[in-house]
């Protein structure tokens, strides 16, 4: 398509666009060629509100932690009870969005986020480069409820931005933002 920019930079494939209706009939040109390769455990059926509790239980990083009280219990009359509350995504006002614009070597990313200074490190990390020539402005932006501390879409949007060789701006739906934002027990680091 004469106006767009498809950008392939390892395993993010994207698509630089005018606007979003033509970024949309874009992405549906795209045919996925690649043969992914899944582990049994991700390419399982993800976990159903019943059993996520129980997921989550036999999943947790390093075991379930002790009681730090375990030992003023001994001896004493217990009455032992567990409560569950079905999950809840944690998700922000709006979804999460971003404009990146690189100049030269030096990377500008506008994103709303509570933790500016770790966006730009994350930046720097993904890009290999010093923190001084990354630049994060934080413009006012919805209540995020702690859930927009990572620059996951900083990043996407910085690598569109530099494959394409102009700012884009990227906007998660609603949808994208469920399937891939912050999920406190799957966070690597």
């Amino acid at each position: 398509m004469a106006d767009v920019i498809v950008v392939r930079d390892d395993q993010l494939v994207g698509v630089a666009a005018p606007n979003s209706a033509r970024a949309r009939q874009a992405l549906a040109a795209i045919s996925a060629t690649a043969k992914w390769e899944t582990t049994e455990q991700s390419s399982s059926q993800q976990p159903s509100s019943e059993n996520l509790f129980a997921y989550l239980k036999q999943n947790a990083e390093g075991g379930m932690p002790q009681n730090p009280f375990a030992n003023q219990l001994v001896g004493a009359k217990t009455l032992r009870r567990s409560y569950h509350v079905p999950y809840i995504q944690h998700a922000p006002l709006e979804p999460r969005a971003a404009v990146a614009e690189w100049s030269g070597d030096r990377l500008t990313v506008w994103t709303g986020s509570q933790n500016p200074f770790g966006v730009r490190s994350e930046l720097a990390r993904a890009f290999h480069m010093p923190e001084d020539r990354v630049r994060v402005v934080i413009p006012d932006f919805g209540a995020a409820f702690g859930g927009k501390h990572t620059g996951e879409c900083a990043v996407e949007a910085a690598r569109l931005a530099r494959a394409a060789r102009k700012p884009v701006a990227l906007r998660w739906t609603r949808e994208e933002e469920f399937t891939w934002a912050y999920f406190p027990s799957r966070r690597s680091h």
